[in-house]
């Protein structure tokens, strides 16, 4: 626990305040009193479990009320929500006991086809950030899912593809969606997943020099037409590439499309700004265009 702990903060340690370290610090006492040594099916102690939520959330930059709604995930089926409010207030506890409500939705509706399950979840709960810890738990789950049975295997990393992924995406999750269709398609596919993780392995100082290059020359392209907010670079995550080979019919080395950059904008107009500059310095390729400015609606 302690190496997993110490992870937490030190994640923690440039984002949150003082104050709030302190609530997560008082957070994972209260667990550990309240779960003990109790361990989950898979061998993991509960207590580590929660402390891998809390982390996953640190790491999709959430509020410091809905870490430390993490890191008491589990505790409304055990204690009262008076004893949630009286030691972290209302707004926590409203966040802990609302997974209780997420789970009465889910299995109401445990055969509805995917897309309405997503359309319930995101209209039925008071608070959606009650979703963004169940997708974390989702996420953590997914790390000992060899624990259970096949059958179970197998409808779980389903779940995963058609419901929570798409949630995650919803909610601009990013770093939540991509591991959890890394971690799932990994179950499903280990060759495939083994196969493209080695062949990003061995071309990672190739890529990251192109993107560096490349943000480089679009800075110089948008600078005093557009103001920019940031630029940044990533890599494509795995099970992306692999449905892009697929549906493309491209082998894996002869495909190309494993980075993105992404340009941050104060607004709409510029983003249609900045996509006209680099259609005037860029040809788009073929069949790939997508307008997703139009598309986006904000929560």
């Amino acid at each position: 626990m302690d190496e997993t702990r110490e992870e937490f903060f030190n994640a923690c340690s440039e984002m949150y305040s003082k104050k709030e370290i302190e609530l997560f610090e008082t957070a994972i006492d209260f667990i550990k009193q309240k779960f003990g040594s109790e361990k989950r099916i898979s061998g993991e102690e509960q207590v580590v479990n929660n402390i891998r939520i809390g982390l996953v959330l640190v790491k999709s930059k959430l509020t410091s009320e809905i870490v430390c709604a993490g890191l008491l995930y589990g505790l409304d089926e055990r204690l009262a929500p008076k004893e949630i409010q009286d030691n972290f207030g209302k707004g926590i506890s409203d966040l802990v006991f609302g997974q209780n409500q997420l789970r009465v939705l889910r299995e109401k509706n445990r055969n509805a086809e995917a897309e309405i399950v997503r359309k319930i979840l995101l209209t039925s709960l008071y608070a959606p950030r009650v979703i963004f810890v169940k997708l974390a738990s989702k996420l953590t789950s997914l790390l000992t899912l060899g624990a259970l049975p096949e059958l179970e295997q197998k409808r779980i990393t389903k779940e995963v593809f058609e419901i929570y992924a798409p949630l995650a995406n919803r909610f601009g999750l990013e770093y939540i969606k991509r591991n959890l269709e890394d971690e799932a398609f990994k179950i499903i596919n280990p060759k495939k997943f083994r196969e493209i993780s080695e062949f990003l392995k061995a071309s990672k100082e190739e890529r990251e020099s192109f993107i560096k290059s490349f943000i480089s020359e679009v800075e110089v392209l948008l600078k005093n037409k557009v103001k920019i907010l940031k630029i940044k670079g990533r890599d494509k995550h795995i099970y992306s590439i692999f449905k892009k080979i697929t549906d493309r019919g491209v082998p894996l080395e002869k495909h190309k499309d494993h980075f993105a950059i992404r340009i941050i904008a104060e607004n709409v107009e510029d983003c249609y700004k900045i996509l006209g500059v680099l259609h005037e310095n860029y040809f788009p390729v073929e069949g790939t265009l997508k307008d997703y400015i139009n598309l986006y609606t904000p929560l």
